[in-house]
């Protein structure tokens, strides 16, 4: 099915994409300095309008910076209440089309209240910004430079109206046909989420919907040309088995080694070799080695090596930490695969991440059938990604949906996300124990396991037990460990966890969505009385109590507190273990010391 022919089904065959360019964010205190819209039919852009305008102000500095539209450009221009009629009359009725379109529609508004009419938007609305991040999930931008980037379209003139505009046409152009590759089953859930909220790119969905139905074509009406990367969490090469011969650091890193031979980036370091000597023999005597690698060592491969060969010849895993996603990625997807090949070793790897990194497909098919009373607005929005990318992962693993906000969807993935006590065995059987239990059984089995420092600690004082029991391990990025030990062994009270946990009662964002999960909840109840009442003057109450219960321990202990309880005055202590100390921690009443090891007896 053409392109045009596609647009015309979905009864986006006359469109019209708006930009504008503003003094600032806030529709309500900043002004419009130019506007535009680009009309396109069957796809392609046949008309446009461009107008600067006098914001009556000055244009703030930054502004100016990023736009390069100055006070002279826009002092001869007319006024937003002198071409407002002209713009509106060029958008008619047709659908609209925008690069995050709230922006857009905030301003839009502005402009019909300053005409004297009524500032409701009724045209058909759909959003690049939003359709990019679901269908282009794994894309590691979703701005509008980085989609250009993306479909290879020039971007030069950015942050300009008409080019900005231009822009976002040609990618929604683009993003219509790869929503339609989807199935139908895929398209009703799309839709399902968001029945009963009205957020753009819904009509999409609907026009998806209708068209399979109506057409027969159930499975899909175009053709993803989309590539999106597939990575796995296990990784198994059969190398020579048993018959693997072991290089020493110089027979691989030396100038005749394998690594000259199989690399054509090999550059000499006789340093590497020094290092990974001394892996090898910290690795051979059971020793612990603390060293200081400096860039471009290549010390990754440096440690790998002995690594590989310990766990191949004596059967033992090696277990490899480290603290930034970037390098658990490089470390799995890149390095130990390069350096297997050229060993031809058999090797077995697996890439762990804590159980909250893991998607869990049963509780997702729970929030999915129960949309209507547990997500709001913004929560259908930023799940759309999700359903998409379920589709195509084979890990589970979160950090491959740049897609889904994560900050802005915490509450949203404590639904989604694999959590002890609700993903059982028998729970989630249909799904072979979705992804994380694939993934735990091939760590066991494993010759090597990246994983990052908050999991190893966390497995050391007995939270996950994702580890064998005896490994080798090599701590890289080792200098964050005290920070990341200190973060997982922390237990944290205060107001803000308080408040959190209150806002389901109390946050106008939920309150809703909370009533009617209480008003399902007591259906069984005595419904003449208020119970939503009563639970937030619960919640009320126990806000106040905690914030009173916390200004008297500080006064107690005389803890220095900022007038507005936003900053603290934190004091550090170097203790020299060999002289003796007065207990540097404070005992809360009800709670008893405990003596935890950090980390089990492991070489």
């Amino acid at each position: 099915m053409s392109s045009s022919d596609l647009l015309t089904l979905l009864e986006l065959d006359d469109f019209v994409v708006i930009d504008f360019e503003t003094t600032g964010l806030d529709a309500d205190t900043c002004k419009l300095i130019e506007l535009a819209a680009v009309r396109f039919r069957d796809g392609q852009p046949v008309e446009e309008f461009q107008q600067l305008i006098n914001p009556g102000e000055p244009i703030p500095t930054e502004i100016v910076e990023l736009t390069s539209i100055t006070d002279d450009m826009v002092a001869g221009e007319p006024t937003i209440e002198e071409v407002g009629r002209e713009f509106l009359d060029f958008i008619g009725e047709r659908p609209l089309v925008a690069h995050n379109i709230r922006f857009e529609l905030a301003f839009l508004r502005n402009i019909c209240l300053a005409l004297g009419q009524l500032d409701t938007i009724t045209n058909p609305l759909y959003d690049t910004l939003t359709l990019g991040r679901t269908l282009l999930y794994h894309h590691t931008g979703f701005n509008l430079a980085s989609l250009c980037d993306f479909y290879s379209l020039s971007h030069k003139e950015a942050h300009r109206a008409y080019n900005d505009a231009l822009n976002t046409g040609h990618i929604f152009v683009k993003l219509v046909p790869e929503a339609a590759a989807y199935p139908l089953p895929v398209i009703q859930s799309l839709l399902g989420v968001q029945e009963h909220v009205t957020i753009p790119n819904k009509h999409l969905y609907v026009r998806l919907m209708q068209v399979m139905s109506s057409t027969g074509r159930t499975k899909g009406l175009t053709t993803s040309t989309v590539e999106r990367p597939v990575r796995q969490a296990i990784y198994e090469n059969e190398g020579r088995g048993e018959d693997y011969s072991p290089r020493t650091p110089e027979e691989f890193f030396g100038d005749d080694g394998v690594l000259a031979a199989g690399w054509d980036r090999f550059e000499s370091r006789p340093i590497q070799v020094s290092f990974s000597e001394a892996v090898a023999g910290a690795f051979e005597d059971g020793q612990i080695l603390v060293a200081e690698a400096g860039t471009g060592l290549g010390k990754s491969l440096a440690y790998l090596l002995p690594a590989v060969n310990h766990a191949c010849l004596q059967k033992q895993p090696v277990v490899v930490s480290c603290y930034t996603k970037h390098l658990q990625d490089q470390l799995f997807y890149t390095e130990i695969p390069r350096l297997a090949t050229m060993l031809d070793a058999p090797v077995r790897a697996a890439m762990l991440k804590g159980r909250g990194n893991y998607l869990c497909r049963t509780r997702l098919e729970f929030v999915l059938a129960n949309a209507r009373r547990l997500l709001g607005p913004e929560d259908c929005e930023n799940i759309l990604p999700i359903i998409i990318w379920e589709l195509h992962t084979q890990t589970g693993d979160i950090d491959e949906c740049p897609g889904f906000l994560a900050r802005r969807g915490a509450r949203l993935w404590r639904m989604l996300r694999s959590e002890r006590g609700f993903c059982l065995g028998n729970t989630c059987r249909r799904h072979h124990g979705c992804f994380l239990g694939p993934i735990r059984r091939a760590a066991r089995q494993a010759d090597l396991i990246v994983v990052n420092h908050a999991l190893l600690i966390a497995d050391a004082a007995g939270d996950v037990g994702l580890l064998p029991g005896e490994y080798m391990l090599v701590l890289d990025e080792a200098h964050n460990l005290p920070r990341i030990t200190t973060e997982q062994l922390t237990r944290e009270f205060g107001e803000g966890i308080v408040r959190r946990l209150c806002d389901n009662y109390l946050g106008s964002r939920y309150r809703q969505i909370f009533r009617k999960q209480l008003a399902d909840t007591l259906q069984v109840v005595d419904e003449s009385r208020d119970w939503y009442s009563d639970i937030q003057a619960a919640a009320r109450k126990l806000q106040m109590e905690t914030s009173d219960l916390i200004e008297a321990y500080v006064d107690e202990h005389q803890i220095k507190v900022s007038p507005n309880w936003k900053y603290a005055t934190q004091q550090t202590r170097y203790v020299d273990p060999g002289v003796p100390q007065l207990k540097p921690w404070i005992i809360l009443p009800g709670f008893s010391p405990r003596s935890t090891s950090c980390l089990p007896r492991r070489t």
